[in-house]
Parts: structure tokens; sequence; C-alpha cells
């Protein structure tokens, strides 16, 4: 069986979406059996900051070892049966900051500090099989 990620949705506010950034692609649903688990999450700047805004903050998102996806499967994985049930999730991208703040929302992409803190609601149902 598996855990299978059906995407984050973007909830953050439109102050800190840098111009260019492309959403990644979610299907939530709303038949969630777990109510939503509120998540604060750090990520390392290092590992996911690059020169442009955007690809700084999918690499939040979708980065492979610390992003919000990767870390929210983890801790999941961690507490429910993945061997034998399949656990369907969506996130809901609440808000980010970085641990320096600029004078303006959208710098703390480019600005120095060693970490972004992050905020999502997670959406999950458990499928057992028959």
């Amino acid at each position: 069986m598996a855990y299978v990620n059906h995407g984050t949705r973007m909830s953050i506010p439109t102050d800190k979406v840098p111009v260019g950034f492309a959403a990644p692609a979610v299907t939530p649903f709303a038949d969630a059996k777990y109510k939503p688990v509120y998540k604060k999450l750090t990520i390392t700047k290092a590992t996911v900051e690059t020169a442009d805004r955007a690809t700084t903050l999918l690499a939040v998102i979708q980065n492979l070892t610390v992003g919000i996806e990767k870390q929210i499967q983890d801790d999941l994985s961690a507490d429910f049966d993945i061997v034998t049930n399949d656990l369907h999730v969506w996130i809901d991208f609440r808000n980010i900051d970085g641990n320096e703040k600029p004078s303006n929302d959208n710098d703390f992409y480019t600005n120095a500090g060693g970490e972004y803190y992050v905020e999502a609601n997670v959406y999950a149902k458990l499928t057992v099989p028959a």
C-alpha cells in the first residue's frame, strides 16, 4: 500500500507569493477522516534557497529532504500503517516567514537568516483494504 500525496494548496498571503510563482497542482478531497492537523515546520534556508524567489518557494514545498510535503510525509508515515493501508493526504499551506524580518515581506526569500517557518493544515484519510 502507500502514502498518496494529493498536493499542496497555496493559501499564504499574496504579498508572500513571489512574482512568477506557479502553484503546484493539488486535488483536495472533502472526506478527510481525521480532523485537519495544524503543523508548524522549520526549513533550513540553505537547503532550499536559490537566487530566484519563485524557485525557492517551490523548493520550500517540494524539496525531497526538508520541504513541507516531505516533512509531513515523514511525520504521518510514522503515525499510520502505510504498509497495509493507503494514506491519502493533501496540505493547505497557510503561511511562511523567515527568522529575520526584513522591511518588505517578500525579501525574506533572498535575505540573510537561517530558517523559514511555515504553517500548514494537513487533511488525511486512511483507506483500509477489504
